[in-house]
C-alpha cells in the first residue's frame, strides 16, 4: 500500500486521522486523484462536526457524481481504502520523508555557496528542527470509538450539583433554570432586528466573565470596535456617557473583572470548521456565534438545511468540548409587534434548529415594551428544569443591562 493510500484509508476511518493528516501534509504529498478525494472526505467532516467517521459510499457517490467520466476509477480507489490502517505509522512515515527532503535541500543549498539564499537555508534549518523535534507528531490513538463506563448514581448527581452549573444572566434566567446551565447545554436565542439581542448576549458575556470564565464571541453583523465598546459599558458598569469621559478609569475597572477572558473573533464569512479552529486555539468556557444563520456553507441555497446543520455543529462543540455553546438567529417576521414568541416564530426553521436546544429563548416586545424599554423572555424549550414561564425584563442599551 503506497503512502497517499495509506493518508487516504486513514482520513476516511476517523476524524481525528482526518484532522491530523491535514495539519501534517501538503498539496505536494497528494496525485490529483487523491487530493480530490481528500477533499470530499474534508467536506464530508465539515458539514457534520458530531461525525467521527466518513461514510465511504457517500465519499464515492458524491465525487462519481462530479467526475462521471472517470466514476469506476474513482469507485475502485474508495473501495480500496482500508479502514484498519495505523495512523501513527503513517505519520512517522511522512515525518521520515519529510526529513529526508529537508535534508536534501539543506545540502544543496550549502553546496551552492551563494549568499542570496540565506533566507531559504534559515526557513529549511527551522523546519528540520520541528520535525526533529516532534511537532508534527503529536501522539494519536488508533481508537476509533470512546467506550465510556457507566457512571455511579452519585456521580450522576454530583455532575448536575450547583457548583458545576454556569450560571445565566439576568439571575431571573439561573433561578428559573434551577440553578443555571452544564456544560453541553445549547442555548438558543432569537428575535427580531434591533430588538436588542446584542444588548442582551453582552449581558449574559458580563455574568460569565463574573464567574471567571472564558468567552469566546464570534460575530459577523456588527464591527468589532462597536462590540468591544459597548461590552466596557456593561463591564465597567459606568455606562456609554461616564465611559468616554474616563478611559483610564474603565480600563482600570475591567482589567480586574477578567476583560482578557472576552475573545472577540470579527468573521465576513464563517464556517464550523473555522469555528472549530478557534476553540481548539483559545479553549474557551462558552462559545457565541452571532448570528448562526450567517454561517457559510456549500450549498448556500438550502437555507432550512443550512441552518439545521449549523446548529446541529454549533451543538456538538458544547459536547466534543465541554463548553456552553449558545446560537442567535432571527425571528421572522411572525415576531413582529409580539411579546411572546414560539418555537415557529424562528425565521427559516420549523424543527431543525429547536431540535438541536436544551434551552431556547425568544426575545419579544410590543409598542408599549419597545417605549417602556422593556422585553420579553419566553422560554419556548426548556430541557433543563422544564419551567416555561415568561420572564419580562428591562433593557438599557447604552449600558449594555439587562435586568
Amino acid at each position: 500500500m503506497n503512502l497517499e493510500i495509506k493518508l487516504l484509508s486513514a482520513s476516511l476511518a476517523s476524524r481525528e486521522s482526518w484532522e491530523k493528516i491535514r495539519d501534517s501534509t501538503s498539496k505536494e504529498d497528494f496525485s490529483d486523484t487523491g487530493e480530490i478525494i481528500l477533499k470530499e472526505i474534508g467536506n464530508y467532516y465539515e458539514l457534520d462536526p458530531e461525525v467521527e467517521r466518513a461514510d465511504r459510499d457517500i465519499i464515492a457517490t458524491r465525487i462519481t457524481g462530479l467526475y462521471p467520466k472517470h466514476k469506476d476509477m474513482f469507485k475502485s480507489l474508495i473501495e480500496s481504502l482500508d479502514l484498519e490502517v495505523s495512523l501513527p505509522n503513517i505519520l512517522k512515515e511522512i515525518i521520515d520523508l519529510k526529513i529526508t527532503s529537508v535534508k536534501f535541500k539543506l545540502s544543496s543549498a550549502f553546496a551552492s555557496q551563494s549568499t542570496d539564499n540565506v533566507a531559504e537555508i534559515n526557513s529549511l534549518l527551522e523546519e528540520w528542527t520541528e520535525l526533529n523535534d516532534g511537532l508534527l507528531t503529536e501522539e494519536v490513538t488508533d481508537n476509533k470509538y470512546t467506550v465510556v463506563r457507566a457512571p455511579t448514581v452519585s456521580e450522576i448527581f454530583d455532575n448536575s450539583k450547583a457548583e458545576n452549573r454556569i450560571q445565566i444572566y439576568p439571575k431571573v434566567l439561573t433561578e428559573a433554570l434551577g440553578g443555571g446551565v452544564l456544560r453541553g447545554h445549547h442555548i438558543v436565542f432569537f428575535g427580531r432586528p434591533e430588538i436588542g439581542k446584542t444588548t442582551f448576549l453582552l449581558n449574559m458575556c458580563y455574568g460569565f466573565l463574573k464567574q471567571g470564565l472564558t468567552v469566546l464571541y464570534v460575530g459577523n453583523e456588527d464591527p468589532a470596535n462597536d462590540i468591544f465598546e459597548r461590552f466596557l459599558w456593561r463591564l465597567s458598569g459606568l455606562g456609554a456617557e461616564e465611559s468616554k469621559k474616563d478611559p483610564e478609569r474603565v480600563a482600570k475597572i475591567v482589567a480586574q473583572r477578567n476583560y482578557d477572558k472576552f475573545i472577540f473573533c470579527d468573521v465576513d464569512d464563517g464556517t464550523l470548521n473555522g469555528i472549530r479552529c478557534l476553540i481548539e486555539e483559545y479553549r474557551p468556557d462558552v462559545l457565541i456565534v452571532d448570528q448562526a444563520r450567517n454561517l457559510s456553507f456549500k450549498d448556500a441555497s438550502n437555507r432550512v438545511l443550512n441552518l439545521e446543520t449549523g446548529a446541529r455543529g454549533i451543538r456538538g462543540f458544547g459536547k466534543r468540548y465541554n463548553l456552553v455553546p449558545i446560537s442567535t438567529y432571527q425571528a421572522g417576521e411572525s415576531a413582529d409587534g409580539r411579546l411572546l414568541l414560539n418555537m415557529g416564530d424562528l425565521d427559516y426553521s420549523n424543527t431543525g434548529v429547536q431540535g438541536t436546544a436544551d434551552l431556547m429563548i425568544g426575545f419579544g416586545a410590543n409598542e408599549e415594551y419597545i417605549r417602556s424599554g422593556r422585553r420579553m423572555l419566553s422560554l419556548c424549550r426548556n430541557k433543563i428544569s422544564g419551567k416555561k414561564f415568561p420572564i419580562p425584563v428591562k433593557i438599557d442599551p447604552l449600558r449594555s443591562l439587562v435586568e
